[in-house]
This record gives structure tokens, sequence and C-alpha cells, in this order.
């Protein structure tokens, strides 16, 4: 079995194999302590690690059997293991503290037979005990009740913990070339000088509904790479190909890849930072340019930690997604030009400039793909903080989650950084009909062939109101049961509005309205407005005669 799994974890434990004799139902049947770490775990944006964005204190054993081990060994059921970990000074923590186990049939895509558990450095339970667990150590204890009699469980002390190995984060993450053998680079810490760097990639088998955890992956290639290695090229076969079947990249699949910066000393892992991002294969005539790749957290925002320039356009990429809204972080220099990519609907998008004194986006312009627009030709002499782009067809299928289904090419003011966002509109905040219409089950009665008055307001994810008209996709209507009205949007009429009057944005009173010239047949009818999110809202009507 090997003993030495994503860089050097740890001291190595030996003398700790108890081996079962015959009277022992399964061949080979042992608890082995592989290897057990404490360490400074600094986890970056992530949808899939527990505690994304925070400075933790992990806990990491290797121990066999486990449910991974039992496909080799049998039936010795490593199912029973459990794993907890205790210290004289664990203050009101629950002590012992179990150990989660996330190995690779628990797709929760750790290592082979890993169980780890995790504690948050800037909870204020937590801050005060950081010196003591550093002058003492962790005891593990390994317990599985079919190992032999007298021998069910075995505990020892863990390495000494380092409150203070806290490496830095990787910068400029991007991908080179499409097809399944792209070429990843970043840019390494400047300090402290890291000891080991690894990559992991971890493929995504389920997301939650909402699109913000990922919930089921597993781990199909690790490699350890020089502590100066910039860069990796994904040419070999992966790692863990023999237990998940899994060769190489697929295309389409989707990937959350880890590269971490690792401080050792004497041998033992004492301080990680993992950099998070997510990554599918681009299309093989991409050609060789590179993409900026963001970390993916909780809250749907692509991050970015790059280097820009005055001169140079950087190419950047990101439920269905119908809009992004880009924004540079404090300090950043502002957006100068953007050119938006073709073969993404129909290719014709609308570009809203965000104007912070009035808390709202002015009215846009009309973009084309593959056209490059200067903002400050477009009226903007310093650039601009934030934009959005709408218009991309919900038919388009685009993954909200999908780093790179929207690659953007973007232009900055000056030199520096660019640590913004780029965040997916794949849903607003959609509120009810307002007066005079009630939103359903309510019956709004009216005379039929009379104005029916429609109005409404929706925000976007970020707050903001949306006004462009390029939000509503259709207003349209159906005749239904007085009974039980229908819910269903599907086989409607469109909704013809009353005079020479169109839909609008009444700017004054921040809402929508539609002039609907109901039909002159008295009966029940369902009126319904769909957004380019394909959210619907829908108002039950009687008209009478």
């Amino acid at each position: 079995m090997r003993k030495e799994i994503s860089g050097v974890l740890a001291t190595m434990f030996s003398g700790l194999a108890l081996v079962a004799h015959a009277q022992v139902p399964c061949v080979n049947f042992n608890i082995e302590q592989l290897s057990t770490s404490v360490f400074n775990d600094r986890i970056g944006n992530s949808r899939l690690f527990g505690g994304p964005n925070t400075d933790r204190v992990r806990v990491t054993t290797f121990v066999s059997p486990s449910p991974d081990s039992d496909a080799f060994s049998g039936s010795c059921n490593g199912a029973l293991t459990s794993v907890s970990v205790t210290h004289n000074n664990f203050g009101t923590l629950t002590n012992p503290r179990i150990l989660t186990f996330v190995g690779l049939t628990s797709l929760l895509g750790g290592f082979r037979n890993e169980w780890t558990t995790t504690f948050n450095r800037a909870n204020p339970a937590i801050a005060p005990l950081l010196g003591a667990w550093s002058e003492t150590p962790h005891r593990v204890t390994v317990m599985n009740p079919l190992a032999p009699s007298g021998t069910t469980s075995v505990t020892l002390n863990t390495v000494q913990y380092d409150q203070t190995a806290m490496p830095g984060f990787l910068t400029d993450l991007r991908v080179i070339g499409g097809g399944l053998n792209p070429r990843l680079e970043w840019t390494l810490p400047a300090s402290p000088t890291p000891s080991a760097v690894n990559i992991s990639i971890r493929r995504v088998h389920a997301e939650s509904a909402d699109g913000s955890r990922i919930t089921q992956s597993t781990l199909v290639h690790s490699r350890n790479l020089a502590a100066t290695a910039t860069g990796y090229t994904i040419n070999e076969p992966f790692s863990n190909r023999l237990l998940t079947g899994d060769d190489g990249l697929v295309v389409q699949a989707k990937y959350e890849i880890t590269v971490s910066v690792d401080l050792i000393a004497a041998g033992v892992l004492k301080g990680r930072a993992r950099t998070h991002f997510e990554f599918t294969p681009l299309p093989g005539s991409f050609g060789n340019v590179a993409v900026y790749l963001p970390s993916l957290g909780p809250n749907g925002a692509f991050k970015f930690d790059v280097t820009v320039n005055a001169t140079d356009m950087i190419l950047i990429d990101p439920l269905v997604a119908v809009g992004y809204i880009y924004e540079v972080g404090a300090g950043d220099p502002n957006f100068r030009s953007v050119s938006l990519p073709p073969n993404i609907g129909d290719g014709i998008y609308t570009v809203d400039v965000f104007d912070a004194s009035l808390g709202q986006y002015r009215p846009g312009f009309a973009a084309v793909a593959g056209t490059t627009y200067d903002f400050v030709a477009t009226g903007y002499p310093d650039g601009v903080s934030k934009f959005r782009v709408k218009g991309i067809e919900a038919s388009a299928g685009l993954d909200a989650t999908n780093t790179t289904a929207f690659v953007t090419a973007v232009g900055f003011m000056a030199a520096g950084r660019f640590t913004g966002t780029m965040v997916p509109i794949s849903g607003y905040e959609v509120g009810n009909f307002l007066p005079p219409v009630n939103v359903a089950p309510s019956v709004n009665t009216t005379r039929a062939g009379s104005t029916l008055a429609l109005k409404w307001a929706i925000v976007d994810k970020q707050g903001f109101r949306v006004s462009d008209l390029t939000a509503v996709s259709s207003v349209s209507y159906k005749p239904s049961s007085c009974a039980s009205f229908t819910t269903d949007p599907s086989g409607t009429a469109p909704a013809h509005p009353a005079g020479g009057s169109n839909l609008r944005y009444d700017a004054l009173a921040a809402h929508y309205i539609f002039n609907w010239k109901t039909p002159r047949l008295a009966g029940c009818y369902v009126v319904f407005v769909t957004l380019d999110t394909q959210q619907v809202l829908n108002a039950n009507v009687m008209l009478t005669n």
C-alpha cells in the first residue's frame, strides 16, 4: 500500500500494524496507522472544501482497513473503522472529536483511506487553544471491533503542531490550450518559500440544486511537483485510474483542481495553502492562448487574482446563465475595454455600466460578439469599475458554474492586479405583481376587452434593480378552468398591448408596465410574464361581460 500521499505528509509511524491470526475471519486483517498530521490548512475559495476562505487546523489520518481498503482485503469490514482525536486542552469542544472518512469511496474528494477533521482558527472558541496545541501533541485513536481480541484500537500521539506555519496562496492561475492535454500555469507566493507544490484533480459528479456546493466528487489524479514548479501539463495517465477508471480528462466533464503550497520541517507537514479553481476542458480548436481561471465559491462569484497592464487584454471566464456582472476589486485599475465571445446564441449582447452614485445601471449599448468596445471612447474617460453583459439566450444553455463557458476579453486602464469578480446572472429576486393585479392564487376580476395594467419589479442577485427590457422574454396568456387555474406556461398566446403602447420600464416608479388588452371573450385566463432566466410570474384573471 502506498504510504506517501500528496507530498510529504508526516513522519511515518512504524510498529503499529496489528496482524490478525487464524481465528480472525478475514485475510491479512490489521489496524495500521499509515500517517497522521496536524497542520495549518489555508483553504481558498471553493464549492467543494468545507470552510472556504478560512485558515483552519486540520487533523488528517490515513488508516487501513477503511472502506477503500476493503476492495483489496477480502471480507474485512473496514466500514466499522472509526477514528477520533483528543487533546488535554480542547476547552469546551467535544473531546474526543470524530474524524470523517473522506477517502475515494466516500465521493467527498479525499485521498484513499483518508480521515479528517478541521478547526477554524478564527473561531473564538479555537483561537485561545492554539498555543496549548503547539506545546502538546494531539492523540489519534483508531478503532475496529473486528480486530484481534484485545487489540481493537490503537492510540498514538500526533506530530507536533506549529501555529506559525502559514504559506501563501498562488496567483495568476491560467490554462493554456484547448483539448484534453492543456497546460496549467500559476505564480508562486514570494514568501515564505514553498517546501513543496502538489496538484490534485477531482472530477465533479454532483452539485447542490442552487449550485452553491459540490456534493459529490472523486480524486482522479494527484502529482507531487518540484517546490519551484510554476506549471503542469496534463499529459500523463491519471494516478488513480485503476481505482476510478479515469485515464485522463473527459470532454465536457467538470473538475475542481487544487494546487497546494506546503511548508515542511524535518519531513513533517506544518502548513498548506490550497488554491482551488474549477475547470471544464476548452474545445480543441481554442488555440494556444492563455485563459485566466477563477476560483468559484458558495456565493457563485468567479474570483480572480491576476497581474494586468494598460496595453494587453486578458481572457477570463466563469442554472442557465443569461448574463454576467464584471467588477474590479478594491484598489484595482478600472476596466478599459471588453470583447465578448462568439458562438453563444445569436452573439448579440447589451452592455450596461453601473453608476455607483445612482445605485443602478445606466441604459446600455448594443455589443456584437468579437468586437472590442472601449469604455473611454463610449463616454467613460476613467474607465469603469463595474459593468453587466445581458442578452445571452437561455436556449444557449450556459452552465453558471462552468468557468470556461463564456470566455471574455477585458482590458484595464493601468498596470496592477485584477482581484475582482465575474458573477453569472442565472436568476433574479422576483417579486409579485403590483396593484391593481394580485399574484396567484388570487383571482383578479375585470371586464372582457378592457385594459389591465400589469406591473412588476425585479432585482438582480446583488440587490440592484433590473430595468432593461431584454430581461423580459414574453408576456403571454392562455384560457383556464375557473375551478382550477393552470400554472403551466406552455401553449400560451402572445398578450397584446393596449393602443399603441408596449412593454416599458417606469424609472420613477422602478417597475415594468405592460398594459394588456384582455380578450373579448368572457371566462377565466392565466397571464404569464416570462423572464430571460426562464423564471415566470403568473396571475389568475376572470373576465366578465
